[in-house]
């Protein structure tokens, strides 16, 4: 008990003392003790860590009219004026406009047919017996919207479910009581007595100076107290495994690719074999550009690709068989996926061996929902050298779905994509939602290897790295990626998990 005392600090003290007589609210309190509020609250604080008190909160919330509400209870609402403008002649929803208001007939419309009020018949509004009855009783909420006009107790307020379905009229604020009594440790403290003398917590230069500090009581500190935790900056957790993607790739010895996300058809779509009739290049699956609409082609590689899709160029293919259009492979565009890149890689460099890669933001047309999003983090690579096989590429895979998703439960399903054959679609298991694709891959084919002047096999991969982590991070939603949850932000880990 010694170590307490001496710990205590002056206001910590007047506090003790005040609660001799009883259980007090912090106002109480404050005048009992003769220190201010706050004073009261932080010495409170301190003595509830150190047991010597307990404080009780009790909650009381209150709800009141905003300034939408308080305009129904003057003048009724909406339905109810409009069963009165009904009731002295309004016949018509252009009558009710004239006496209400387009905005409030629309609001009153939609509550006089929910409750069953009024009927529209060949344009003619009714009542219902339930809107004569409403006429001469009123509706049974007015009562409610009176007693709201002040702040009122939301336990004393019937029919507040009702009012809460009408949307903002009301707003709602809570008061806490807070009172604090002694334990038993407290009290066994002042039993002991507590001297009440002026402390000081710093030693300052002056009092070096001087010389009072050899005259002044300083205040003893507890150095096993408990402290806050230590919230030190960190990287956001989703960011986080995208620096550690590139990282490992980089170990890889894989050359990071890095194109604009704004692209032309020619590259996203037609450099890869994929017919300009294909479904996936309209406006129902891919965010088309207005400004500006169109792009440069590069003329000898745009007359390979032409002559591949026209009639399979050298490649041994007959290609799709129908008349390329150098105008529709102009348009620009989100790009759909990051296969773009690797595309631009090949012709641009045209290097054998090597290695490439690229994690960036691709664009879909997508239904959000828990696995889907319309932007997107693509973990896109390829690898050119000759006599590599399919086996090599599944192998590549499963190690991705290792160090990227944390899970060796994957499995691969046959697949087509018109870029590459053989294609597989790599799916693995997460903990809640069950399997879940990641994402394609493939050996490309020579339609599109050929045109851009590769000789070599080249395997491919696109990954949807938001999945891959949603696996990682154990989310139940891709939404979540970007919460705004402190505490979740705070505790998540992703270097050494």
């Amino acid at each position: 008990m010694e170590l307490i005392k001496e710990s205590l600090h002056e206001h910590e003290k007047l506090v003790l003392k005040a609660l001799k007589k009883g259980e007090l609210e912090q106002e109480q309190l404050s005048k009992a003790a003769g220190i201010p509020n706050d004073s009261v609250a932080r010495a409170c604080l301190w003595l509830q860590a150190k047991e010597l008190v307990e404080i009780k909160e009790q909650k009381t919330e209150y709800v009141q009219l905003n300034e939408e509400g308080l305009e129904y209870a003057e003048k009724g609402l909406p339905e109810q004026q409009a069963l009165n403008a009904i009731a002295k002649g309004a016949k018509t929803v252009q009558d009710l406009k004239k006496a209400l208001g387009d905005k409030k007939t629309g609001i009153a419309l939609s509550w006089l047919m929910k409750r069953k009020l009024a009927e529209i018949n060949r344009g003619t509004l009714e009542l219902t017996q339930e809107g004569q009855k409403a006429i001469k009783t009123g509706l049974p909420e007015e009562k409610t919207l009176s007693l709201l006009e002040k702040k009122t107790n939301i336990e004393k307020i019937p029919e507040l479910k009702i009012i809460e379905q009408r949307g903002k009229i009301i707003k709602k604020t809570h008061e806490i009581k807070r009172t604090t009594k002694l334990t038993t440790k407290g009290k066994e403290l002042l039993k002991e007595g507590i001297k009440t003398e002026k402390t000081v917590n710093m030693l300052t230069s002056q009092m070096i100076k001087t010389g009072s500090w050899k005259k002044t009581k300083f205040r003893q500190y507890n150095i096993q107290a408990p402290s806050p935790p230590l919230k030190i900056g960190k990287k956001q957790p989703y960011l986080e495994l995208l620096n550690k993607a590139r990282r490992y790739l980089f170990s890889l010895g894989f050359k990071e690719l890095r194109y604009p996300i704004i692209e032309t058809e020619f590259y996203n779509f037609d450099a890869l074999y994929q017919p300009q009739f294909h479904p996936a290049r309209s406006t129902k699956d891919t965010y088309y550009i207005k400004k500006p609409e169109k792009g440069t082609l590069p003329k000898d590689y745009a007359q390979k690709v032409k002559e591949t899709h026209e009639n399979g160029w050298t490649t041994g293919s007959k290609g799709w068989q129908y008349k390329w259009n150098p105008e529709k492979a102009k348009q620009m565009l989100l790009r759909t996926h990051t296969t773009s890149s690797s595309i631009r890689a090949m012709h641009e460099h045209n290097e054998i061996p090597a290695k490439y890669f690229t994690i960036s933001r691709n664009f879909r047309r997508d239904v959000i929902d828990a696995t889907h999003l319309p932007e997107f983090f693509q973990c896109e690579g390829i690898i050119i050298q000759e006599n590599m096989n399919f086996r090599e590429l599944l192998g590549m895979l499963s190690e991705f779905a290792k160090v990227f998703a944390g899970t060796k439960k994957i499995r691969f399903n046959p697949d087509f994509f018109p870029y590459t054959e053989p294609s597989v679609e790599l799916v693995a298991e997460h903990p809640t939602l069950g399997e879940i694709e990641l994402g394609g891959a493939g050996m490309f084919r020579p339609e599109v290897r050929l045109p851009a002047g590769v000789d070599a096999e080249v395997m491919a991969w696109g990954l949807g790295f938001d999945r891959l982590s949603m696996i990682k991070l154990g989310l139940e939603d891709i939404r979540e990626l970007f919460s705004h949850d402190l505490a979740w932000l705070e505790q998540t880990k992703t270097r050494n998990d």
